[in-house]
């Protein structure tokens, strides 16, 4: 029987050889942790697996998507995530990167915690400086925001119904807390890692972890970047109603208008 690790990095990727490449040295430097790297390729030429012969780690573990999707991360993570043996689960976008010394503590203070979920907001970085700044000003509002210790209630609301304050690959999740979420919505064209981690984090809590412990590529094509306004309006239409069904009208309409008035309370968006 294969003993259990600390962490499963699961990281789905589609033709990013290179960043792919960049995402895993930043995994494979000298840390305390045990980690596994699950690679699931979503591209039809497998381009991906260039990237892990560069490397040739034996903790990096490869496998193709045998129906590419066409850019649906969620039925990837999910299926890198039914065998995954880490304690913690980590799900890496393919083209950020870790701050190995970061993720050691925090993965600390998540597993010495009673919560199933960790979270941060990254460190901006890329080769177009007005979008790193735009974005590291909008992370310091989010820092801002999350260092107050909101309710779980009150921080699953503000991702579903005001703006991302966390990113997928800025937080942990305990195996033991994302089992009984179901994983991720596979219905979701986008933005199913915000619905994730806003389920996750009201059903199992949360602490704020105030150090990046990653560094998040922008100024660059992404399925988010490149977006169309209704396909992202049509998957927050359906977060929402999820809401509403479990949680019922009141908190939903409590939210619904907390965050399209923000003047009603006090509350500004980041």
């Amino acid at each position: 029987m294969q003993q259990p690790i600390d962490i499963s990095v699961i990281i789905p990727t589609y033709k990013r050889a290179a960043l792919l490449r960049k995402a895993l040295a930043s995994l494979l430097l000298p840390s305390t942790l045990s980690i596994e790297i699950k690679v699931i390729d979503d591209s039809p030429e497998g381009e991906g697996e260039s990237a892990l012969h560069a490397l040739g780690d034996p903790r990096i573990h490869y496998s193709r998507w045998p129906s590419p999707t066409g850019g649906w991360p969620a039925y990837l993570r999910n299926e890198a995530a039914k065998n995954a043996r880490g304690t913690v689960l980590f799900f890496l976008d393919d083209d950020d990167e870790v701050i190995m010394p970061a993720l050691e503590d925090a993965y600390t203070k998540l597993t010495q915690s009673s919560v199933g979920v960790l979270t941060s907001v990254p460190e901006p970085f890329g080769d177009v400086s007005s979008k790193v700044r735009d974005e590291t000003a909008y992370f310091t509002k989010a820092r801002t925001f999350l260092a107050r210790e909101p309710p779980a209630v009150d921080l699953s609301a503000r991702l579903v119904f005001g703006d991302a304050v966390l990113t997928c690959s800025s937080c942990l999740i305990k195996r033991s807390a994302y089992v009984p979420t179901g994983g991720f919505d596979e219905t979701l064209a986008l933005s199913e890692d915000v619905d994730f981690y806003a389920r996750a984090i009201m059903a199992s809590g949360y602490i704020f972890y105030p150090t990046p412990i990653t560094r998040r590529r922008v100024g660059q094509s992404s399925l988010i970047a490149d977006a169309k306004v209704a396909v992202l309006d049509d998957c927050y239409f359906r977060m929402r109603r999820s809401f509403r069904r479990r949680h019922g009208m009141l908190p939903y309409l409590k939210y619904r208008l907390k965050y399209k008035f923000p003047f009603l309370d006090g509350v500004t968006p980041s």
